[in-house]
């Protein structure tokens, strides 16, 4: 099945039917009436939307075409390599593909003007099936699965991570029983879009993996050191000493206080920042709320500075603090304006 595959393949589609010469493996019982295909070729057929028909046994009026090809295969493509030694099927195929080529276009004596791969171009290329997405194996099985809300796709009792962008979306998994893989695509075109190994249910759920997550959403599964890391090249060495300390070993909430933490410092402009950390780092202990009353106390001093985000065409907008617009006196103020 195998050199049928690679056939279709080569085509670039697939015939409505594909007849057999009673092949052992492939038909288990010749007859003229009622021929038994193996298991597996059925299977084949099924999965590239092919009828499998046996020819009857005995016969040779049914490959005439098929016998004159393969004189030609031996006239003009083995004839030419039979003095040279192989050593894999590989050599075997780079040495035929070219002569092969070179059949194909050759000018047809009865046809000037026209070659072998021209007229299927024309004629026939037009009357196959397309190929399946995923190529058959014999250890493989492929079905679809909706990716779910959490980005996982559930098969059995085990959920499997999915790339972000899928939720939703219905996706081709196939479960590869020899290699113990599975792979998830994108049925739009084809791409496998990430291969995990086969778990069993006691293992349950495939653990978080970082590597489909976007980069700007990598900080919402890093943990307590990869955060510091980040913390120390976006924000420098002070801010670092910050947050070394406030993520104390004995701090259950280090990581969620670490994200807050560097979300709510990039928001302020670095030289404001500097005062609360120094005002921080004087302190013998640091706590996340003692971090939100720095930066409060030292916006009642400074003002509050909260970076300008930029625009498009290196236009900047000017961010109006909103935390303190309650209050009776603020609306009347405004209402007065």
């Amino acid at each position: 099945m195998a050199g049928i595959t690679k056939m279709f393949h080569y085509f670039d589609g697939v015939t409505d039917e594909t007849w057999l010469d009673n092949s052992t493996p492939l038909v288990k019982n010749a007859d003229k009436y009622d021929p038994d295909l193996a298991t597996e070729f059925s299977n084949f057929c099924d999965y590239y939307n092919t009828l499998g028909y046996a020819v009857e046994p005995g016969k040779s009026r049914h490959k005439a075409l098929v016998e004159n090809a393969v004189k030609q295969f031996q006239d003009r493509i083995l004839n030419h390599l039979n003095k040279r030694s192989f050593f894999s099927i590989e050599e075997i195929n780079s040495a035929i593909e070219p002569l092969l080529a070179q059949l194909n276009n050759a000018e047809l004596t009865e046809r000037p003007g026209s070659s072998r791969f021209s007229r299927y171009k024309a004629e026939e290329r037009n009357l196959l099936r397309p190929l399946p997405l995923i190529e058959y194996s014999a250890h493989s099985k492929v079905m679809s699965r909706k990716v779910r809300p959490n980005n996982q796709i559930r098969l059995g009792n085990v959920r499997y991570n999915i790339p972000w962008g899928y939720v939703g979306k219905e996706l081709l998994v196939k479960v590869d029983t020899h290699t113990k893989e599975i792979s998830f695509i994108d049925p739009s075109d084809g791409e496998i879009l990430t291969t995990t190994k086969i778990r069993n249910p006691s293992e349950g759920p495939e653990p978080q993996r970082k590597d489909l997550i976007p980069q700007d959403l990598k900080y919402l599964v890093e943990n307590k050191e990869e955060l510091l890391d980040r913390i120390r090249v976006q924000l420098g060495d002070k801010a670092w000493e910050v947050a070394k300390r406030l993520a104390k070993p004995n701090n259950s909430m280090a990581v969620r206080h670490l994200k807050g933490f560097l979300s709510l410092s990039k928001k302020y402009e670095k030289d404001f920042m500097d005062k609360v950390y120094e005002d921080l780092l004087k302190k013998t202990i640091i706590s996340f709320k003692g971090y939100r009353d720095a930066l409060q106390k030292v916006e009642q001093i400074e003002g509050v500075r909260y970076k300008k985000k930029r625009l498009k065409h290196g236009a900047t907008l000017d961010v109006i603090d909103c935390r303190s617009v309650r209050g009776a006196e603020y609306y009347k103020d405004r209402f007065n304006q």
